[in-house]
């Protein structure tokens, strides 16, 4: 489902850079993502998009948070 539809709809976002999709490895169902953006505006719209898919009716994930972070750091 992250190829199908997660990827393809955040690499259509404004200033999307990158993604990662990760889960728990002891065998949970919680995910975890974290995309980049190129801006604090283009992240806050994605931030909303995805606030606001949290109430369709067939959402694929419960969703538990949306933060939106600076980066201030890179290794």
């Amino acid at each position: 489902m992250i190829g199908e539809r997660a990827a393809a709809m955040v690499q259509g976002m404004p200033g999307f850079s990158g993604g990662y999709w990760a889960r728990n490895l002891d065998g949970d169902d919680i995910q975890h993502t974290f995309w980049l953006f190129d801006s604090e505006e283009n992240a806050r719209q994605a931030a909303a998009t995805f606030t606001s898919l949290r109430d369709l009716p067939d959402a694929p994930a419960t969703f538990v948070s949306v933060n939106v972070c600076e980066v201030v750091g890179q290794a």
